[in-house]
């Protein structure tokens, strides 16, 4: 493995200049802000922004730490929805690395150095950081092969490892682990799905909601109110950055409690669902002649490629984990949960997403015709959706008899994860044979430290003593 010293005071990627994290880093208070204070100054500044806040968090926080999987994640959002001006908050934080884009051989150079000109790495200096990309759409609108290469070294980066030969650098390898927050449109996505096809398993996506007139209403008043927003910018952007800079002190193993078993078995659910989400189906449309003498298109699955479960569950157990961490709770509740899910949902190649919330807010069954209209898409394309997430595995399509139509609801493996709201894992929710084992834990603590023990266990068949 190769050592290469950098100077972290300007750094040349393949010609593209950029001036790193030590140049006009903010100093932030010495002061510890509260989760709630830095969600207030946030919202001061972007309304309606607190989970997504968490988010970020929960993301960046990650980077910091060694864990099973790294926690790469975009926030999905039409123009103007503030996904950029939040993860901009990031800047200049000693926790974070933030590019406006990526170029080609960024990660390792095949450059070689010489006395005159210095060679810099972008791999190495990731290492327990965040690196935030406020635009994908930039890196998606290069050389078709450029981009196809820059995703091709994403794809081996996220191993934490990668090595690279050139014939005037030998070869030169590095080990960085680091989390990824980026920012991109669903239009983009969908346009460039096929790039997000090569990567997709390794990201998890978010998305910002179209907000409710009651949010619209309340972004309007911030903005037309006589607040000094540059001001409003500072404040959030030095809370986050103190807030960061905390979470860094604080060991998450000690703070957030394992996993409970309801927990472990509602993660397993999503695992299992998001590696069916983001599958490759490959339809081939054929048609027929009905009696009435009226054309009947169906399709027919060529080929499916569906993704195990594994490194989803992963992802998402430590996404999880983190967003109880960053808000300083000590086990996972139904908070974090329903982020999950919506992670999970937004994970999904985003036409698929866009078919999955019409039907989520259909009680989870739908027809063609009721999506094709709640989605504004034409009939054919909503028959290819559903069909697409039937042969997945997502739906089950029931044919209809006479003048009904064919009709489309969620597998049962699902239908709770996707149109009940998570229930919290709490004791309600645990097996009686692990209720019986905290409870007797909670025995021998009371019987060492000469107090009663509170009556908190509410569950048939346990009696409190």
């Amino acid at each position: 493995m190769n050592d290469v010293i950098f100077d972290e005071s300007v750094a040349d990627i393949d010609g593209a200049e950029f001036v790193s994290n030590k140049i006009s880093r903010t100093e932030t208070r010495d002061s510890l802000y509260t989760f709630d204070e830095v969600r207030k100054k946030v919202e001061a500044f972007l309304p309606n922004s607190a989970t997504a806040l968490r988010v970020m968090f929960a993301v960046a926080a990650s980077g910091i730490f060694r864990n099973r999987v790294m926690l790469w994640l975009l926030f999905v959002g039409a123009p103007s929805s503030g996904k950029t001006e939040l993860v901009q908050l990031l800047r200049n934080s000693p926790n974070a690395y933030c590019l406006d884009n990526v170029t080609l051989n960024s990660f390792i150079s095949g450059e070689r150095p010489t006395t005159k000109q210095k060679v810099f790495d972008l791999l190495p200096l990731l290492d327990r950081k965040c690196l935030v990309i406020k635009d994908w759409t930039v890196i998606f609108s290069l050389d078709e092969k450029m981009t196809k290469k820059i995703i091709g070294d994403m794809v081996g980066v996220y191993d934490k490892q990668l090595s690279k030969f050139s014939s005037r650098r030998g070869r030169v390898s590095y080990e960085s682990e680091f989390s990824h927050l980026g920012c991109i449109t669903p239009a983009t996505l969908n346009h460039h799905h096929n790039y997000l096809n090569m990567i997709g398993p390794r990201f998890l996506c978010y998305t910002i909601m179209n907000p409710s007139i009651e949010d619209e209403k309340k972004s309007f008043d911030t903005i037309f109110s006589n607040q000094d927003r540059d001001g409003l910018e500072k404040e959030a952007r030095e809370a986050v950055q103190s807030y960061l800079k905390t979470l860094t002190t604080r060991d998450m193993a000690s703070v957030v409690k394992p996993l409970s078993s309801p927990t472990q078995d509602y993660l397993r659910i999503a695992a299992r669902f998001v590696s069916r989400a983001r599958g490759i189906v490959i339809l081939q449309s054929a048609s027929f002649r009905d009696e009435s003498g009226n054309d009947i298109t169906y399709y027919e699955p060529l080929e499916t490629q569906i993704e195990q479960p594994w490194r989803a569950v992963q992802q998402l157990m430590e996404l999880t984990r983190y967003l109880a961490f960053v808000c300083g709770k000590e086990e996972v509740g139904k908070d974090e949960l329903e982020i999950i899910k919506q992670v999970v949902i937004s994970s999904m190649p985003a036409d698929r997403s866009q078919a999955l919330r019409a039907i989520q807010a259909k009680g989870g069954a739908i027809t063609t015709k009721e999506l094709s209209e709640d989605i504004d898409r034409s009939n054919r394309t909503s028959r290819r959706m559903l069909d697409e997430l039937s042969v997945l595995g997502i739906l089950k399509k029931t044919k209809g008899s006479g003048q009904l139509a064919n009709f489309y609801g969620v597998e049962d493996e699902f239908k709770d994860f996707i149109c009940a709201e998570p229930t919290s894992p709490t004791v309600e929710n645990m097996p009686d044979a692990e209720i019986e084992s905290i409870f007797g834990a909670l025995i021998v603590r009371a019987s060492c430290k000469s107090f009663p023990i509170v009556d908190s266990i509410n569950k048939p068949n346990i009696v409190n003593k």
